[in-house]
């Protein structure tokens, strides 16, 4: 038997050869079984994951100093990620995408962020980034650069709700699935899809 992780992310013509030329070999998934181990971390990643979440703090510091009417979306990714290189981040995926109120500020790649930010926007910035030693940290964040949208306001107000609710079960043997379920309770008790 030979265990696979990552099933999902193979071509399925690699696996299909694989199996073509290995056909005594019994092929097991075992992404789940790898994910469990990989779920206890030791002092030293946990330093680590730390360390990354740092590192994104400072990044969306950056993001706020950054985002100005008249500037390019990839204006401002490209501070974000200068300011993670430059604090030891590994690898970046960085969405800046601007928007008039009412309007979808959508996740753009790289060469599509080249609208030009504008007084009353709205600008999503995602932030994914790992820090020293390969640990990823995610963050997105909404700037108004004029007034803040009632319906956005409303939605921040129950996001925050979700959040603090979840964070006070946060504890040693809780599954992540009972986190999800607290979440996604608060939100559809406040009329959001789960």
């Amino acid at each position: 038997s030979v265990g696979i992780v990552g099933m999902s992310f193979i071509s399925a013509a690699f696996y299909e050869y694989l199996k073509k030329k290995l056909p005594t070999v019994k092929f097991v998934d075992v992404t789940d079984l790898i994910d469990e181990l990989k779920a206890v971390k030791s002092e030293e990643e946990l330093r680590l994951i730390k360390k990354s979440a740092e590192i994104q703090d400072i990044a969306v510091e950056t993001a706020l100093k950054a985002v100005k009417a008249g500037r390019r979306e990839i204006e401002v990714t490209a501070d974000i990620q200068r300011t993670l290189v430059s604090l030891g981040s590994e690898e970046q995926s960085i969405h800046c995408c601007s928007a008039p109120p009412g309007t979808p500020a959508t996740h753009m790649h790289y060469h599509l962020q080249n609208r030009v930010i504008r007084k009353g926007d709205q600008v999503f910035i995602m932030i994914e980034s790992s820090g020293p030693g390969g640990y990823w940290v995610e963050i997105g964040l909404t700037i108004c650069l004029g007034n803040i949208p009632k319906e956005l306001e409303v939605a921040w107000e129950a996001a925050k709700v979700a959040q603090n609710s979840v964070l006070k079960h946060v504890k040693p043997g809780i599954t992540p699935k009972e986190l999800l379920d607290i979440n996604n309770d608060v939100l559809v008790n406040k009329g959001y899809p789960p």
